[in-house]
């Protein structure tokens, strides 16, 4: 799903495409202190970070974004959560919140 998620993006860039699979991000406040990010890219200068998921999205996975941007750091210029399944308008809804979502379906992933 990641990488499906990566090759949409990258079709995008019209100058330079950096991206590194999975990583963790440090400092979060809870008992590990850190939050898995699938998706974390440079598009054509725009921080891209995201979630991608083979199951319905959840309002949960919007949660480490909210936390991330009450942090002291520099938020994503673009958030993106990536699935192939159907995708609630609660969900949408939710994402919409956050100012700088995009959500990339089946649709968007695969070439038809």
């Amino acid at each position: 799903m990641t990488a499906l998620a990566l090759h949409s993006l990258k079709a995008r860039s019209k100058t330079a495409f950096h991206f590194v699979p999975e990583m963790d991000l440090v400092g979060f406040p809870g008992s590990s202190g850190k939050r898995e990010m699938d998706i974390a890219c440079i598009l054509d200068g725009e921080v891209i970070f995201g979630e991608c998921k083979t199951e319905p999205l959840q309002a949960r996975d919007i949660a480490k974004f909210k936390t991330l941007r009450g942090m002291r750091v520099t938020p994503p210029t673009k958030i993106v959560f990536a699935t192939t399944r159907p995708v609630t308008d609660a969900f949408k809804a939710q994402a919409q919140k956050l100012g700088n979502a995009e959500i990339l379906t089946e649709r968007d992933l695969m070439d038809f």
